[in-house]
């Protein structure tokens, strides 16, 4: 399976960073099968954050002994795995104010499925705070564009993935 990386830093090997904040499948390395998905995460970034906009593409190989979680679609396993990363509940925070894993953090090797982006997170948000029950909050989600991420979460999901090309991307491929 080919996925993508976007990101605003050159490197050569993925690393698993601690994060500013929670994220949709808790610390990991985030790749998505869409090209497109990862030249706007690029540009994102670097927008924001400063650097060049790169995008590395990625072989994933199947390996034995990888736990995989796969979400296919949005229901209520999907908005529970969701909500319990985004809640901040799976995460301790370090002296530097970045979040890292916690014992209480999944078990999973590879993480995939839908991405809560920010039209979504509202729902999740809503979701969270009561306003919304589990029936209404995936009624909203169902109308919500859709996108993919692969989150390897271990040091030996990692190693699945090999580098084929990284190149630097402009707002006219984006």
């Amino acid at each position: 399976m080919i996925v993508y990386h976007g990101s605003n830093h050159d490197f050569e090997q993925a690393r698993i960073l601690p994060i500013k904040y929670p994220l949709d499948f808790g610390v990991g390395f985030y790749t998505t099968k869409y090209e497109q998905q990862a030249v706007n995460w690029a540009l994102r970034k670097a927008r924001r954050l400063r650097g060049q906009p790169y995008v590395y593409v990625y072989e994933l190989q199947e390996k034995s002994g990888l736990n995989v979680a796969h979400f296919e679609a949005i229901d209520e396993a999907w908005l529970d795995f969701i909500v319990k990363h985004r809640g901040y509940s799976a995460y301790q925070k370090n002296t530097q104010g970045l979040y890292l894993k916690s014992t209480t953090h999944h078990n999973f090797d590879i993480v995939q499925g839908e991405v809560a982006d920010d039209e979504v997170i509202d729902v999740v948000d809503g979701y969270l705070n009561n306003r919304y029950d589990l029936q209404e909050a995936l009624k909203r989600l169902r109308y919500k564009k859709h996108n993919h991420q692969l989150v390897c979460s271990t040091e030996k999901s990692l190693q699945a993935l090999i580098l084929k090309e990284r190149y630097v991307c402009s707002p006219s491929i984006g």
